[in-house]
C-alpha cells in the first residue's frame, strides 16, 4: 500500500525506536561496543518480504557501512531467539526487546549509529471505515498503545 492509495486509510498509533540485542553471557556484553566491533560481529536481521529496504538497511547504506549479515528473517519476533547462545547481534523495536528480555537471556543496548524511529501503523479499507467491530478494534489498539507508552 502506498500512502496515496485511495482505497485504504492508515493511522500511526505508536512510534518505537530500534535497539540492539545480544546474548547476555557473550564476552562483549555489558561493555561499550565500538562501531567496528558492532559491524564485524555476525548479525541476524529483519528483512521485508516486499523487496523494500528496512530502516536498518537504509541507515547502513546512507552511512556507507556494511555489517556481517548471517541470517535474514521475515519477523522481528524471531530475532531474540537467534542471539541466545551465540555472538549474533540484532536490531529490534524497543517494545519487543523489553518484552523478550523477560523471556530470554539477552541484553539491550544502543547501536553505535543513529537510527530513525519506526512508525507502527494500522491500515484498513476505507469501504469498512464505519464498521462498528473494526472501530472497536482500532480503539482497542489505540488504548493498548497509549498504555504501553505510559508504562
Amino acid at each position: 500500500m502506498s500512502r496515496s492509495d485511495q482505497d485504504f486509510q492508515y493511522e500511526i498509533f505508536m512510534q518505537d525506536d530500534l535497539v540492539a540485542i545480544q546474548w547476555r553471557a557473550h564476552s562483549g556484553s555489558a561493555k561499550a561496543m565500538s562501531q567496528l566491533e558492532y559491524l564485524e560481529r555476525p548479525h541476524a536481521v529483519y528483512c521485508r518480504t516486499d523487496g523494500h529496504e528496512t530502516i536498518e538497511q537504509e541507515t547502513l547504506n546512507r552511512l556507507g557501512l556494511r555489517q556481517r549479515t548471517q541470517f535474514q528473517v521475515p519477523y522481528f519476533t524471531l530475532l531474540p531467539q537467534l542471539v541466545v547462545n551465540t555472538d549474533i547481534i540484532s536490531l529490534v523495536p524497543r517494545s519487543l526487546a523489553l518484552h523478550y528480555v523477560k523471556i530470554f537471556d539477552i541484553d539491550i543496548f544502543k547501536p553505535p549509529f543513529e537510527l530513525p524511529t519506526m512508525d507502527l501503523v494500522m491500515i484498513w479499507a476505507r469501504s469498512r471505515e464505519a464498521f462498528p467491530d473494526l472501530n472497536w478494534l482500532r480503539n482497542l489498539v489505540r488504548q493498548a498503545s497509549s498504555e504501553a507508552e505510559c508504562a
